[in-house]
């Protein structure tokens, strides 16, 4: 005999975990363990202190994007492209996160939220995060600087703030 549910049942609410009386789980977000995809369109100075990059994603997240010296600059109190790196968050500014997020004190948040994939959004780089992060430096005119962008999911700040969740749900963790 095949084993099968009355409409009753199925269209009826979970309500329980533990004693489940339905067979609709309403509100059930799906984890995006994917990082999106960063497409580079253009890149353009603006003027002599602002850098404008064009970039899109493949899907909604957030982006970012952030200036760094050559590693041949004999400037040294900022951070270097060479010095840019992914091991260690303690070793200060230079932490590529921290780095490429920048801080809002010092000038150096250069992001855009994006809301609909491969779609173009702009970023205006026009300043420098020091190494210490205790400040920033305007870009310089006729210097070249190596750009750096980073991305990220927006599905655990849409999954934390919907007007309901599931029964079932877990915050989720930040990526």
């Amino acid at each position: 005999r095949p084993q099968y549910m009355t409409q009753a049942y199925v269209d009826g609410s979970v309500n329980s975990v533990a004693a489940p009386q339905g067979g609709v789980t309403s509100r059930v977000w799906v984890v995006d363990t994917t990082p999106p995809s960063m497409i580079l369109i253009d890149v353009e100075a603006l003027n002599d202190e602002t850098i404008e990059l064009t970039l899109q994603l493949n899907e909604p997240g957030t982006l970012w994007c952030a200036a760094a010296e050559l590693s041949a600059s004999t400037v040294s109190e900022n951070c270097k492209g060479a010095e840019i790196q992914d091991t260690n968050v303690a070793f200060g500014s230079c932490y590529f996160e921290t780095f490429i997020k920048g801080g809002l004190a010092d000038s150096t948040v250069f992001r855009s939220d994006v809301h609909q994939s491969f779609y173009d959004y702009r970023i205006q780089v026009n300043h420098l995060w020091q190494k210490d992060g205790a400040g920033s430096s305007p870009l310089e005119h006729e210097t070249g600087y190596r750009i750096f962008c980073f991305a990220e999911d927006d599905w655990h700040i849409e999954a934390e703030n919907a007007l309901a969740n599931s029964i079932n749900f877990v915050v989720p963790a930040a990526p």
